[in-house]
């Protein structure tokens, strides 16, 4: 019969009893384990997400993000400086703001957010649409657009100035009180017309101060598309850098002779030159 060490015992003991007390005091660490989050947790035992597409989960995915960077001319917008048209008319821009939608990025096939949301349509019917409905101002810089999981390389970048007709004729009460296309949210809507393209204050007489406003309805949009090189990475938000020269806006526009409809008209379509990619 073997005769144990008594030290050697009492040194297994005393590794086994440590094991055991590590062991037992040890508590899993709940957290994300999709890859596709952009807070992925790799060291979680447990996922935070009890049920799948559950509103108690803790993941956080990628979004789509335009990136805004605001110029009039040469340099920075900056709201309530004077600024001189094409025809030497002085305007200052006191605010502004316009809706985007539509957004998709293309690598050969065109891809949209993975955001949805249900409107009612006027004839009865329940939608489910693309939810990036945005408002831009030159209030930020950074604009969530919607959930964009799919990873690539694209060269293309398309949205609308505007809404589509399902968007522009939804119930407003289809959308939850932090949504971009809830009334209250936004000055993009006036009680008698619906939804705006763009609305803008302008002061083009410094003697009276007195602030002009000009806006055109959401619907019809009108679509942009721009050759872009854009990389989305697995995990991370995909950023989507443009440049906008609100002095394209105000180009040929005679403040002293032109209509307010004609005016706003000119607006719209200077908006849409106002846009290019930033490399």
């Amino acid at each position: 019969m073997r005769n144990w060490n008594p030290m050697m015992v009492l040194r297994i003991s005393s590794f086994l009893l440590s094991v055991f007390l590590l062991s037992s005091c040890y508590e899993k660490q709940e957290g994300c384990l999709d890859s596709n989050a952009v807070n992925f947790d790799f060291e979680a035992d447990e996922t935070c997400c009890p049920e799948e597409d559950s509103e108690d989960c803790c993941c956080d995915y990628p979004e789509m993000r335009m990136t805004v960077k605001h110029i009039a001319g040469e340099g920075n917008m900056s709201l309530g400086t004077p600024y001189y048209n094409d025809l030497g008319q002085l305007y200052m821009i006191e605010s502004v703001a316009f809706f985007t939608s539509g957004y998709s990025v293309q690598d050969g096939t065109w891809y949209g957010v993975n955001d949805t949301v249900e409107v009612n349509s006027p004839d009865g019917h329940i939608l489910l649409v693309a939810d990036d409905a945005t408002e831009i101002s030159r209030s930020a810089f950074e604009f969530p657009v919607g959930k964009f999981l799919r990873p690539g390389m694209y060269d293309s970048l398309r949205f609308s100035i505007g809404l589509d007709s399902i968007l522009n004729s939804a119930d407003t009460a289809d959308f939850q009180t932090n949504h971009p296309l809830r009334p209250s949210n936004n000055v993009l809507y006036n009680d008698s017309t619906g939804y705006l393209m763009y609305r803008v204050e302008l002061v083009t007489d410094t003697t009276t101060s007195e602030v002009r406003t000009f806006s055109v309805p959401a619907f019809p949009p009108s679509s942009l598309t721009m050759a872009i090189d854009l990389e989305h990475e697995k995990g991370q938000n995909l950023s989507l850098p443009v440049e906008i020269d609100y002095s394209e806006w105000f180009k040929a526009i005679d403040f002293d002779l032109d209509s307010d409809s004609l005016v706003a008209e000119k607006v719209k379509r200077g908006l849409l030159r106002s846009f290019q990619p930033v490399e």
